[in-house]
């Protein structure tokens, strides 16, 4: 926990250099290697992202991509509502607990987790169109 609170720390004074856009799809390796590197002591290699997401769109997208993130999670359990018990219960499940998962580890950015939450989201939207259309 101790690196994970250092990158947090890191990741917050990047947020305040440029809040409301970021810094830019990859920025934050960049930014670690060339300057973060110095402020984590005991971290001796590259680190690609903060084991956030929340705090990795912040630092790369600003405020604004991160908004767009949380909209993505609301429109994702939003439309779960919409389906029947089972399937509800499930995708509500997948998303509660990969927003939670997020606050852990950069689940979209390097695991196959992520793309199996993307893939299942995907899931979820069409089949709820498809409901929606042949009611």
């Amino acid at each position: 926990w101790g690196f994970r609170l250092q990158f947090a720390k890191f990741s917050a004074g990047l947020i305040k250099e440029r809040p409301l856009l970021g810094h830019g799809t990859g920025s934050f390796k960049y930014l670690f290697d060339k300057i973060g590197h110095n402020t984590i002591p005991g971290w001796t290699g590259s680190l690609n992202t903060p084991h956030n997401d929340y705090l990795l769109f912040a630092v790369q997208f600003g405020l604004i991509g991160l908004a767009i993130l949380l909209y993505f999670f609301y429109r994702a359990f939003m439309l779960t509502i919409k389906l029947d018990t089972q399937r509800k219960q499930i995708g509500q499940a997948l998303v509660v607990s990969f927003m939670i998962s997020c606050c852990c580890n950069a689940m979209l950015y390097t695991t196959v987790v992520g793309h199996f939450f993307i893939l299942m989201a995907c899931v979820l939207l069409v089949h709820s169109k498809n409901e929606e259309k042949y009611d």
